[in-house]
């Protein structure tokens, strides 16, 4: 896999609310690269933490949608 979205994978799962919200950006900017973290990406989407749902439902809408 790729290291660099596996590390992000590792942000959503255990980091920061911040860290969280970055590391969803990140992977929104790596696009289909980043389909791997979509299983971890998609129950942020229905955070409680406004600004980290909105992060995470950016980032899987960039990954489906990219080429």
């Amino acid at each position: 896999g790729n290291l660099l979205v596996e590390g992000y994978i590792g942000d959503l799962k255990n980091g920061s609310t911040d860290s969280r919200i970055a590391a969803a950006r990140e992977l929104a900017n790596l696009g289909s690269a980043a389909r791997a973290a979509l299983p971890a990406l998609e129950p942020l989407a229905k955070h409680a933490d406004a600004k980290l749902s909105a992060a995470a439902a950016a980032a899987i809408k960039a990954i489906k949608t990219a080429n």
